[in-house]
């Protein structure tokens, strides 16, 4: 099934783009108002130019900041609105302005907040699509900025550009959708209406055989640091597509960090460097991964829809390929935290998965040893990781497969748990305000799809990471506020139920129906 649905998302891969040429005649712009004027090396956030010089008859404009465009730059009533890129480094930067009325500068006009953490001078990340950044099947640069590192970063006041995505391609699921169909199928029917848009506008072009996927980044000039590929198993992350299971992975692989290429060759080719060597070719002080291992038991124990688990990664390919990769960091003197191995279990789509093999006939026996199997191989990843971690002094441990005991404990034996980063952990769930955010489906910490997590699951995830950096380094890097994420996430469990969802009778239907 996830196999299916990846190969759809990558059908949407397709288009063209192109690049503008730079002038180099600019005016000081002399009046003028900026809001805001300054913000951490992570950027992304929304700037605005507000002008009286600005002349009349403004079609185009484009700005540039520290090296990188505002994306999404639009001019309206003489302010200049976009959101700016991130910085290398801290400090006071000119304001570039392209307009087709000429060209403005406004000179050490914004600044980028030096950074506080040194481990943090560069980091990247390598994993599959939590680190990515998926939610609801789908990715954009909107989605992208909850992703777990992306949290991380702007706690930290840390540079981190990802490949971001423009809207309408990776398309998420609505939860609109949910009030006609609790089983998630309104997605798959959405995807297959665009890639038959997608595919009619390919037969209506007279001459361009050429799509380029460079023209569904927001910006694919610049030099990504997060190279987490959704479906990723570690073999695919440590030695590339080309050597892993699932050769789609490749065109993920080109759209993330190396996007100038026709999609249907990038198909063929993947891009020189596997994302673990590509992470390691920046030199990084810093590598962070939360899913560096999970699809090697989730993509393979869903993909026949059988109670089989032959699929699965063995124990030594994973040790191996774990091995290898930290020895190449530890050679580069890369610092990794890096999570180990929760019980996939706990993810609603292998509830679901359950039941849909009981429903289709196989017997309790062949089930529970598949379910028992999903748990025992868990445990054997994580062992075996932690195996291989504590040979190396620079690979720290984050423990994911903790944190999520803990929440399955707290339903069991009615215990709460008090984190050192103050999360309270009851009732099978986390404390988020005056609500209980749980790992079931629409408990508020997995998105619609069942597998993926919300902003808030992700912040969650970041947080444990933040207290691993500042325990180890005797940092003091802010934890995220869960409760104002929650404000804005669109999947918490009071924001459904407003929109008239049952949310219990869509337990039950999501669960009851087949994956």
């Amino acid at each position: 099934m996830k196999r299916v649905i990846v190969f759809l998302l990558i059908l949407l891969l397709l288009g063209c783009g192109g690049n503008n040429g730079v002038p180099i005649k600019f005016r000081q712009l002399k009046n003028y108002s900026l809001s805001p004027t300054s913000t951490s090396l992570y950027g992304n956030v929304e700037l605005n130019i507000h002008s009286t010089d600005f002349p009349a008859g403004i079609t185009s404009v484009r700005v540039s900041i520290a090296g990188h465009d505002l994306y999404y730059a639009a001019y309206f009533g003489g302010t200049i609105s976009g959101y700016t890129e991130g910085a290398e480094k801290g400090g006071a930067y000119p304001i570039y302005i392209y307009t087709n009325k000429g060209n403005f500068v406004i000179k050490n006009a914004f600044r980028y907040t030096s950074l506080k953490y040194p481990i943090f001078k560069k980091m990247v990340s390598v994993g599959a699509s939590y680190t990515h950044g998926f939610i609801s099947m789908g990715l954009d640069w909107k989605l992208q900025q909850y992703s777990p590192f992306a949290q991380v970063a702007k706690q930290a006041g840390a540079y981190f550009p990802q490949a971001l995505i423009r809207e309408g391609i990776l398309i998420p699921q609505d939860p609109a959708s949910l009030l006609t169909n609790c089983n998630g199928t309104e997605m798959n029917d959405i995807l297959l209406r665009r890639i038959l848009k997608t595919l009619s506008l390919i037969r209506n072009k007279e001459k361009k055989k050429i799509f380029i996927l460079a023209s569904y980044r927001v910006d694919p000039y610049l030099t990504v640091y997060n190279a987490g590929i959704g479906g990723a198993t570690v073999q695919d992350s440590v030695e590339g597509a080309e050597h892993g299971r699932l050769h789609v992975l490749a065109v993920l692989e080109h759209l993330s960090y190396d996007p100038f290429t026709d999609i249907f060759y990038a198909f063929q080719d993947p891009p020189q460097g596997s994302p673990v060597e590509y992470a390691l070719s920046l030199n990084p002080t810093v590598l962070f991964s939360t899913d560096l291992y999970a699809d090697d038991i989730l993509e393979f124990s869903l993909i026949n829809g059988t109670p089989s688990l032959d699929e699965v990664t063995p124990i030594a390919i994973v040790k191996k390929e774990l091995d290898k990769m930290f020895s190449e960091m530890n050679a580069k003197g890369v610092v990794g935290f890096i999570a180990n191995m929760p019980d996939i279990t706990a993810m609603p789509i292998l509830g679901k998965m359950k039941n849909h093999l009981l429903h289709v006939g196989y017997s309790s026996e062949e089930v529970d040893a598949w379910w028992n199997g999903l748990k025992r191989i868990s445990a054997e990843y994580s062992t075996a990781f932690t195996e291989v971690a504590e040979k190396y002094d620079n690979i720290h441990i984050v423990d994911f497969r903790g944190y999520i005991q803990k929440i399955e404990q707290s339903k069991t034996n009615g215990k709460e748990y008090h984190l050192d980063n103050g999360i309270l952990i009851k009732n099978g769930g986390v404390v988020i305000g005056d609500e209980i955010f749980t790992p079931d489906y629409l408990g508020g910490l997995v998105s619609l799809d069942a597998v993926h997590l919300t902003y808030t699951g992700y912040a969650l995830i970041a947080d444990m990471f933040i207290e691993a950096v500042n325990k180890t380094y005797n940092y003091n890097i802010p934890y995220i506020d869960l409760e104002k994420i929650a404000e804005i996430d669109p999947l918490t469990p009071d924001k459904l139920q407003e929109m008239g969802i049952d949310l219990e009778h869509c337990r039950k239907e999501f669960m009851e129906e087949s994956p």
